[in-house]
């Protein structure tokens, strides 16, 4: 009887280590995000009196931060997140606990919002309807 159950008792510590180190691993989606994504958006450079608009996005192990300027203003966020949901094309992120400003607007606390990441070929990425992002810098606390 003491064998069965110390068997019993082996098989059941072999199928939580398995679920501890399986939950452990890490998204790489999620790790390739990390560092600081930059794009320059032109489109009005040409036209007299009018900027273009420069876009900055830094994940951090699990925070974030936003800078935009100056097409629509000024924009400066910062955060958490969280994935949504991860697939090979993708990564979907709950953004939350962001504070900051977006033009003349404050942004508070408890804002909380969605963030769609597309990864493409050329090893470029689109944040939301933004293509064209670049990495800069790789992960910052690593």
């Amino acid at each position: 009887m003491l064998v069965r159950n110390s068997s019993r008792i082996v098989i059941l510590a072999i199928v939580c280590m398995a679920l501890i180190l399986t939950s452990c691993q890490k998204d790489p989606n999620v790790a390739y995000i990390q560092g600081i994504w930059s794009h320059e958006d032109m489109h009005l450079a040409p036209i007299v009196g009018e900027e273009h608009l420069i876009t900055r996005w830094i994940f951090d192990r699990g925070t974030f931060a936003n800078d935009a300027c100056c097409f629509l203003g000024e924009t400066s966020l910062v955060g958490s997140y969280r994935v949504m949901e991860s697939d090979e094309n993708s990564l979907t992120l709950e953004l939350y606990n962001i504070d900051g400003y977006q033009g003349p607007n404050p942004i508070s606390n408890d804002a909380v919002t969605s963030l769609k990441i597309t990864f493409q070929d050329d090893g470029t990425i689109t944040i939301g309807r933004a293509a064209g992002f670049i990495r800069i810098s790789d992960g910052i606390g690593d």
